[in-house]
């Protein structure tokens, strides 16, 4: 069956950050900036109680602490200026253009503007669903993007990629409530 969509940003950013969440190198790094900041603050910390005493130090603690929140904003503001040039380089040929996908037994095959792929079912490694894309990810770690809101009949598309997958042994992955973090 083919189905059509107009891919935009915005899906491209939801599977770069999907995909940065489910890297076990990426969450691990995440995990450590927090600590060796936590760190670097007791540290200071109890300088500023041997050299300036206890009220200076607790000052500084309760300057520090919203900081350490606010740590987390600006990480993800960090990570969506990143992301947001990665997507201009290197899908801007894909955005806004019409896209379409055919799914039949050998395999996916998408179309987007003149250019064609095919790609058989053994080159895949999972099938992806988030709240609002699906992810048809390659052993070679690219993947196929598409967005739910954006798709004619999605959930034929949906119950189509779930028989395929259970046929063809390719994990099928449902993370309908994951969301950036």
């Amino acid at each position: 069956m083919t189905y059509t969509y107009i891919p935009d940003e915005n899906d491209y950013l939801n599977y770069l950050y999907y995909a940065t969440t489910k890297s076990q190198r990426v969450r691990k790094k995440r995990t450590m900036n927090k600590l060796v900041i936590l760190f670097l603050y007791f540290i200071a910390g109890l300088f500023l109680y041997n050299s300036q005493g206890p009220i200076n130090s607790g000052l500084f603690f309760m300057l520090c602490l919203p900081m350490y929140f606010f740590y987390t904003y600006f990480e993800k503001r960090q990570y969506k200026r990143h992301f947001t040039k990665y997507i201009k380089a290197n899908y801007s040929s894909e955005i806004g253009v019409n896209t379409i996908i055919e799914v039949n037994e050998e395999g996916v095959s998408i179309a987007v503007g003149d250019a064609k792929t095919t790609m058989p079912w053994t080159e895949i490694e999972s099938i992806n669903e988030t709240g609002t894309l699906i992810l048809i990810e390659e052993k070679n770690q690219n993947a196929i993007v598409i967005p739910k809101q954006k798709t004619n009949g999605i959930a034929d598309l949906i119950a189509e990629l779930k028989g395929i997958a259970a046929s063809h042994t390719i994990p099928f992955n449902e993370d309908l409530d994951w969301k950036w973090k």
